[in-house]
């Protein structure tokens, strides 16, 4: 298993990329039930092209290349990643082209050799699950607790020099925490015009396990950012947004972003109105908002729906209830299915 990192605020979580067999991937057998021989395989295209299409596409040749050292130090329990390219570049001109493509197979295989292979069917997943929360006395934690160090140690945290938008005057107020902060590279831009407003706000994307890009994380609107955040879900096509924090009246930071009232509130450009409150599980309530943008006349109002999870305390690490959480999501899923792939907008404190 290879690992990538997607950076959240200060935060990095790891995402996996995985070598599977034929039989992992569930690719049909023939008529006898045999998998048909396995011939080479075949990886084409200019990794020029593939950066261009996409800058942080990972050339197939790092891909192989990593691959093919992982099983040789696995197997002999050295490493020569110089040679190796040195060799393959005999076959291929300038092949491993950058100097981060270089980095990023050293930083892979690094990653591969410490992790090791974590993927697990999910059919075996209770019991390795069960094994995985069990003390052991040779290193004296549970082997779940020695996973996460792990994770710890090879995460990366975001430098200052990296969020300099977020850190600006004009825009330090913005944040409700001054150390939790958007990388520039990460941050969606705000594009409706608002007097007195620029094109930050505190947010970052997310991939999503079925699509990039598919969140829009950010904090939950300060008195000051409200306007910003009606104009995140407007100008990113959101549709969807889940509030997984509940209003604290005592907390003047906390600020609503909808009305009850039948007339609806308006914030800079965009009325918005409350249509319908169902309230179908105790965990969480719906609400449906109607988002008009009075800027433009001709846009037709959006449909926007809001889940509001109510079993998250406030300072909780995690939700006193997994089961809970799942039922809030599928409804959210199913909710996202119908109005087609747009981004979910999810909010905390």
């Amino acid at each position: 298993m290879l690992a990538s990192r997607a950076y959240v605020g200060s935060e990095a979580l790891p995402v996996s990329i995985g070598f599977r067999s034929a039989a992992e991937d569930g690719r049909q057998t023939d008529a006898v039930g045999k998998m048909p021989a396995p011939g080479p395989s075949v990886m084409g295209g200019n990794s020029w092209t593939k950066r261009s299409l996409s800058p942080d596409y990972t050339c197939t040749e790092d891909i192989n290349l990593t691959k093919e050292r992982l099983e040789r130090a696995r197997a002999e329990g050295v490493l020569d990643v110089y040679n190796t390219v040195r060799l393959m570049r005999q076959q291929r001109v300038n092949m491993v082209q950058s100097f981060e493509q270089y980095v990023f197979v050293y930083d892979s295989l690094l990653e591969a050799l410490i992790c090791g292979d974590t993927t697990v069917s999910s059919h075996a997943f209770p019991e390795l699950f069960n094994e995985l929360c069990l003390f052991d006395p040779d290193i004296g934690k549970t082997k779940l607790e020695e996973q996460f160090e792990i994770l710890k140690l090879l995460s990366t945290t975001i430098e200052r020099d990296e969020s300099t938008t977020a850190l600006r005057p004009e825009n330090i107020f913005k944040n409700r925490c001054k150390n939790i902060v958007p990388a520039n590279r990460c941050r969606p831009y705000l594009m409706t015009p608002v007097d007195g407003s620029n094109d930050y706000i505190n947010a970052v994307f997310l991939n999503c396990y079925r699509r990039r890009d598919g969140l829009l994380v950010t904090q939950m609107p300060l008195p000051n950012t409200v306007t910003d955040f009606w104009r995140l879900v407007h100008d990113h096509n959101s549709n969807t947004i889940v509030m997984l924090n509940d209003l604290d009246t005592k907390d003047e930071t906390c600020q609503q972003y909808w009305t009850e009232d039948t007339c609806g509130s308006i914030y800079g450009p965009f009325l918005v109105e409350t249509t319908a409150q169902i309230i179908s599980d105790p965990a969480y309530t719906v609400r449906d908002f109607t988002l008009t943008n009075s800027a433009n006349p001709a846009q037709s109002p959006r449909h926007i729906r809001q889940f509001h999870f109510h079993r998250w305390a406030e300072g909780a690490a995690v939700p006193p209830s997994p089961r809970s959480f799942l039922l809030l999501a599928a409804a959210v899923w199913n909710w996202h299915a119908e109005t087609g792939h747009n981004p979910i907008t999810i909010h905390c404190m």
